[in-house]
């Protein structure tokens, strides 16, 4: 996990037969009301579907106080804090 941060998401998944119903997006919500503080979420690249998918939910739990950035190693990375103000800086 990079330093600064308190929860880094590795792993998360949701069987294709059950897409497209907000199953993904309750789950993610659920986890980041109950882990309150700063989140780093990174995809791997070539997995555009899942880069599309968080930057969506991310954007849409924050009302858009998030910043996308790449990780030290070049991934897409989602960074965002669950509670209070966003620090845009």
């Amino acid at each position: 996990m990079t330093p600064g941060f308190d929860f880094r998401l590795c792993e998360f998944f949701v069987v294709r037969a059950l897409r497209g119903r907000g199953i993904g997006r309750a789950a993610a919500f659920a986890v980041f009301d109950r882990f309150r503080g700063s989140w780093e979420v990174e995809e791997m690249r070539r997995n555009e579907p899942a880069v599309r998918f968080w930057a969506r939910v991310i954007r849409d739990y924050t009302g858009g106080a998030c910043r996308e950035e790449p990780s030290a190693g070049g991934f897409p990375r989602q960074v965002f804090r669950t509670c209070a103000t966003f620090d845009q800086q």
